[in-house]
């Protein structure tokens, strides 16, 4: 089920604060070089997947389903940065 416009505008505004909590958590555990709006930018794009892709037909909470597409994408930007290794910390 797809939302309108203006109901993706204000999930998107309303679970803000879930993607800088788990930007934050994952800040803590990388080098300090790595900048915490980069974090942040990652799990926004993880959030837009969540909403778009979401649906509510399936029985699960849309913040635990958001929960794993924004930390998910924000691993996704720390792996692309090539100046960042990965498999050196643990998240």
């Amino acid at each position: 089920m797809t939302a309108s416009p203006g109901r993706r505008d204000e999930m998107f505004l309303l679970h803000q604060g879930l993607v800088r909590a788990i930007a934050w958590k994952t800040h803590q555990r990388v080098p300090h070089h790595v900048e915490i709006d980069d974090l942040i930018a990652y799990g926004q794009i993880g959030l837009l997947e969540a909403i778009t892709a979401f649906d509510a037909e399936r029985g699960r909470k849309f913040t635990t389903y958001a929960w794993h597409r924004i930390r998910g994408a924000i691993l996704d930007g720390l792996g692309t940065m090539s100046w960042f290794n990965l498999s050196l910390i643990h998240i």
